[in-house]
């Protein structure tokens, strides 16, 4: 069954760790999703999920969690990549505004220059 964008909120109802497990590989490829086209994304209380993800499944029996353990690294890795593509964008918005700042400077130094005062 497909589902709408899952928000972060609605991960605090998920119990089962497998569930939580898919509910945030859903949740990273939609983040993926997002950043790609330009949006911005809110990952307050991501942390704590992921918390709660690794403590659930430390409570679930070897076997189970030796099954799991590739998908949880694959999770990270796909964490890293968010982190790492917002760092990018962070890094190209303080470009932008580094930049937009010189030519303002510009334009105020060139405007004084340009607009003698009277009398002179």
């Amino acid at each position: 069954m497909t589902k709408g964008p899952l928000k972060l909120n609605e991960l605090q109802q998920i119990e089962d760790p497998k569930a939580l497990l898919e509910a945030l590989e859903d949740l990273v490829s939609q983040l993926q999703m997002w950043l790609a086209s330009g949006s911005s994304v809110q990952l307050e209380g991501l942390d704590g999920h992921v918390a709660r993800l690794c403590k659930g499944i430390m409570g679930l029996p070897e076997e189970t969690g030796k099954l799991l353990a590739p998908r949880l690294e694959s999770l990270a890795q796909q964490l890293g990549n968010v982190g790492t593509a917002m760092q990018l964008e962070r890094t190209h918005i303080q470009d932008e505004l580094a930049q937009m700042q010189q030519v303002r400077k510009a334009h105020q130094a060139y405007g004084k220059a340009s607009h003698p005062k009277k009398g002179e």
